[in-house]
């Protein structure tokens, strides 16, 4: 049987070794004796990662053949899906491959939209109801091959990708009252025939290899990642019904072509001394490369071009001491990252420029294992994240109601985070608890404000200062052996400021999931999930109506034949409630007040899901101790990405 050991830094957990099979079956996890979820340490700390588990793979004797499982899927709203995974080995080379297909059509994918701003200045009130109705399909694709020369070098290689193609059909109509509520203008807008389209594509690849010595837990270890997306969009809109028209055209036309790509180097050295010490430095180099083209055709009147490119070299150095005495384990690390930004704009709209910065994040852990089930930790963490191009694209779209762009200045941002957590672990409980305070001042934010012809005018800057304590909470309860229930909360409250406005909240979040084993060789599961959003800047915040806010998900499932090689389930989300889904953001500060609603069409499905497990094979492919992750960049590595201006 497969086995696997959990360490942290390269320091194997004895007494987590386990089946592979129980990570292979969700229904029947296993979670061992001393197994810690750590922080990441000074080699992660500036790129964004919160947590770390070194998983090592540990063979018994090779035995050549191929296993794989194929599965189909389909559900009552008219998605289907196919998906493969297979492994092999030939000799000292293990390679697995997997692959999968969704189509997704406009009964899943239909959206209303509906939105009322009120501008405080002006007094005007602006309402608008859209319906989005989309479909298109989504793949991916991934593989990944190890070779062991001998028992001390190991080659390992891992490709990733993932495709979509979306089209869409947006349909809208809009007024404009001036505080008497008399009209000042209305239309209608729609999607020009063909030409609102999205389409992606991502490739991840990476390289490494690892050198073990005579000495126990010294490894070397050298990895390349490559990582490029590409994406193509479409739109088009035309204008109808018009009265009092405030724009000079009547439909906009635009194509928007961004691509990303990425080469990272990195070499890490693992070297433990007396019985006790062990240290770890390293280095890593980033040449990443951002660009975006895109014209705009509004027609019979201009045309804009924009061209602009944004490269950033990053070169990093870490080191990291840690110990452990008797109950008590000791971390402290710094890593020193290099970085210089340059902003090309070949199409001419501004001047070129570059940037450098110096950043030094230092990191820090103590945990004084109490018992053999119980573990306390206290861990402080800094990283650095950088602009994505989401936030970094000049380019401008205008529609009758707002202007917006990217900022091409903004710089990296610092985050703090300090956490207490504490964790027991027996045979039949498993108890997590966090405590965090988590802070930033130079937070990339969204900067809106109502100019002097009452367009809103939408961007970003390095203006954000958040604050956020949370405590999360985690327990996993297996009363025998047919039945195991966890249940996840977590509640924060988040406080946001930038230029005079401030906005805090409290968002909470519970996840519920209960396995049951019935007679018949049928396993059902029940997962119940309520989440209240929050804020996420100073502009406005997010909830889910209470109608709306419980989402209830039914599994019931089944193996037949020989070595339970083919499995059955059938599937039910939001059996109760609502058919849909509501959300709601309330915008509460800036030149303008308002709510926008969203609800998604047919949210409830009935799933029935085919999985066949073929051949056997009893080995996997290894994994090296260390692979590079690279998780500074918010905002996305294309036009449709977003993310977090807080990073974490």
């Amino acid at each position: 049987m497969r086995k696997i050991s959990a360490s942290k830094n390269n320091s194997e957990n004895k007494s987590s070794v386990g089946s592979v099979s129980g990570l292979a079956k969700a229904e029947q996890p296993q979670i061992l004796p001393n197994h810690c979820i750590t922080e990441p340490g000074a080699k992660y700390d500036a790129e964004g990662i919160g947590a770390i588990i070194n998983i090592v793979m540990i063979d018994n004797p090779a035995v050549k053949g191929v296993m794989g499982t194929a599965s189909m899927s389909g559900d009552t709203n008219g998605r289907m899906a196919q998906s493969l995974w297979a492994t092999t080995q030939i000799d000292k080379v293990a390679v697995s491959l997997n692959g999968g297909f969704v189509n997704l059509n406009e009964r899943c994918m239909t959206i209303d939209s509906d939105d009322s701003n009120h501008y405080i200045e002006l007094g005007n009130v602006f309402n608008s109801k859209s319906m989005r109705k989309s479909h298109g399909y989504m793949s991916y694709f991934g593989g990944e091959a190890s070779y062991e020369l001998d028992s001390l070098n190991l080659f390992t290689a891992e490709f990733n990708g993932f495709i979509y193609d979306i089209k869409s059909l947006v349909g809208s109509s809009a007024s404009m009252l001036d505080r008497t509520g008399k009209q000042i203008y209305s239309y209608t807008q729609s999607s020009y025939p063909g030409d609102d389209r999205g389409k992606f594509f991502s490739l991840d690849g990476n390289l490494n290899y690892q050198h073990s010595t005579r000495r126990p837990g010294e490894i070397i270890g050298v990895g390349y990642l490559v990582s490029t997306t590409h994406s193509n969009d479409d739109e088009g809109q035309q204008y109808s019904e018009l009265s009092n028209f405030p724009l000079p055209y009547t439909k906009a036309l635009s194509n928007t072509k961004t691509d990303f790509i990425e080469h990272t180097f990195q070499f890490d050295y693992t070297r433990p001394f007396g019985r006790i010490h062990t240290v770890e430095v390293g280095s890593k180099y980033i040449l990443r490369n951002n660009s975006s083209k895109g014209i705009r055709d509004y027609v019979d009147y201009r045309i804009d071009n924009t061209d602009f490119s944004h490269i950033t070299n990053i070169g990093a150095l870490y080191a990291q001491y840690s110990a452990n005495v008797k109950m008590w384990s000791f971390r402290a690390g710094v890593r020193y990252e290099y970085s210089n930004l340059k902003a090309k704009f070949h199409d001419g709209s501004a001047d070129d420029f570059s940037s450098d910065f110096n950043d030094i994040v230092p990191s820090a852990g103590i945990s004084w294992r109490a018992s053999m089930a119980s573990n306390f930790s206290l861990n402080y963490s800094s990283r650095i994240n950088r602009p994505g191009i989401t936030y970094l694209n000049p380019a401008v779209s205008i529609s009758p109601t707002t202007l917006s762009y990217g900022n091409p200045d903004l710089s990296s941002v610092r985050n703090n985070a300090m956490k207490f957590t504490y964790m027991l672990i027996k045979q039949k409980v498993v108890f997590n608890a966090t405590a965090g305070f988590d802070w930033a001042d130079n937070g990339i934010a969204a900067v809106n404000y109502v100019d002097n012809n009452g367009f809103i005018r939408s961007t970003f800057d390095n203006v954000g200062q958040v604050r956020q304590l949370s405590l999360s909470s985690f327990i996993q309860w297996s009363p025998g052996s047919k039945t195991r229930l966890m249940l996840n909360a977590s509640v924060s409250h988040d406080s946001y400021k930038q230029n005079g406005m401030n906005l805090k909240r409290w968002k909470k979040s519970i996840y519920a999931n209960l396995t049951q084993k019935l007679p018949w060789n049928i396993s059902g599961e029940l997962m119940v999930m309520h989440m209240d959003m929050g804020a996420s800047g100073v502009y406005s915040y997010t909830e889910v109506p209470l109608k709306y806010s419980l989402m209830v998900n039914a599994t019931l499932r089944r193996s037949f034949l020989k070595e339970d090689r083919l499995t059955v389930s059938l599937n039910c989300l939001a059996p109760i409630g609502d058919s849909g889904m509501k959300i709601n953001t309330h915008i509460v500060n800036g030149g303008y007040t308002g709510l926008s609603s969203i609800y998604q069409h047919n949210v409830r499905m009935l799933k029935l899901s085919v999985a066949y497990r073929f051949g056997s094979l009893n080995t996997s492919v290894k994994k090296t101790a260390k692979t590079i992750e690279n998780n500074d960049m918010i905002g996305g590595k294309s036009a449709n990405s977003s993310g977090s201006g807080v990073g974490m």
